[in-house]
């Protein structure tokens, strides 16, 4: 995988950012609740932007600051208003909540999925379902 390091203006100020991840999620949207395939680019900073599908379509559509999650998880535990889409494997499901908003994506493969997860996991806290609720530090999040 090709590492690119690029000049952004974060908060007014040029800087150097490294790209850790760059491909193709599908994201439920914030008010219609549509499901819309997007491209996603993350950042060595931890903040991940994303722009419609297209050739040439290099716009911000959103911004999502990993490092303000407040918790991650994978799979079916949490349901996107309206559910998750007929046919989308739970491994292939990933929910981030952040304090004004909660994202809903997915991928079409689990290898996809599992490279986008262990990429956003040095910058969120992951809930961890697995563990019993006494080792659990996250068991309170949503």
């Amino acid at each position: 995988q090709q590492q690119t390091t690029t000049t952004m203006s974060v908060l007014g100020k040029k800087s150097q950012l490294r790209v850790l991840k760059e491909g193709h999620m599908t994201k439920q949207g914030k008010l219609r609740k549509s499901w819309k395939e997007r491209k996603f680019v993350l950042m060595d900073d931890g903040t991940l932007f994303y722009t419609k599908l297209g050739k040439g379509n290099r716009r911000k559509k959103g911004v999502i600051k990993l490092t303000e999650a407040l918790g991650m998880v994978r799979g079916f535990k949490f349901h996107p208003h309206g559910g998750w889409p007929h046919g989308v494997a739970e491994d292939c499901c990933l929910v981030i909540q952040l304090s004004r908003r909660t994202f809903y994506f997915y991928t079409n493969t689990r290898s996809e999925m599992d490279s986008w997860f262990a990429n956003f996991e040095q910058h969120a806290r992951v809930i961890r379902d697995d563990m019993p609720a006494y080792f659990n530090n996250d068991a309170d999040l949503p």
